[in-house]
């Protein structure tokens, strides 16, 4: 089974090394890999600055928006509607830096069944397996079924708790 390491990526403004994901960087279909290549920080920073230089279209800008806020988001639902696996797809490689091809590859080698428990049912209306990966490095760990997904973070993803659950199990079920 693959399992992929998440990439970094350097910020053209300030330098700093950060996660090549949607958390650090902004999506843009046209850039390289999909995101800008400023952090947010930096973009953010920057748009503040153009603000407030530039109040009069800033004020257009929001109005147009607001005015229309409506015909945006359903532009937006619909789209995620219409293009399910391409939305997925895009979800996906922001939050953990794999493409689809990679996730059905991992699927794949678990033969289609959540890496803990075998359930070859995700427990999840939309079918899709949660990918399970360490929130501290960001290194996927493989694919879990939702209970077993959410059981992981309701021990805290500790070892101790989880060993201690056995015991307590086995004290009370032997």
């Amino acid at each position: 089974m693959k399992i992929a390491i998440m990439t970094t990526r350097t910020c053209s403004k300030c330098g700093d090394n950060k996660p090549e994901t949607t958390e650090y960087f902004h999506p843009k279909k046209h850039c390289i890999n999909g995101l800008v290549r400023q952090c947010r920080i930096c973009v953010n920073t920057r748009t503040r600055e153009w603000r407030k230089d530039n109040p009069k279209q800033a004020d257009r800008h929001k109005k147009e928006y607001w005015d229309n806020r409506e015909k945006h988001l359903k532009r937006q639902r619909d789209w995620r509607k219409n293009n399910k696996e391409a939305y997925k797809s895009t979800v996906i490689k922001s939050k953990y830096g794999v493409t689809l091809e990679e996730y059905n590859e991992m699927l794949g080698g678990q033969n289609y069944k959540c890496a803990i428990c075998g359930s070859d049912n995700s427990g999840r209306g939309d079918e899709a397996f949660c990918i399970d990966h360490n929130h501290k490095t960001g290194k996927i760990r493989g694919l879990l079924c939702h209970n077993c997904n959410i059981g992981l973070s309701k021990f805290k993803e500790n070892i101790s708790n989880l060993e201690k659950s056995i015991k307590y199990l086995e004290n009370y079920n032997g």
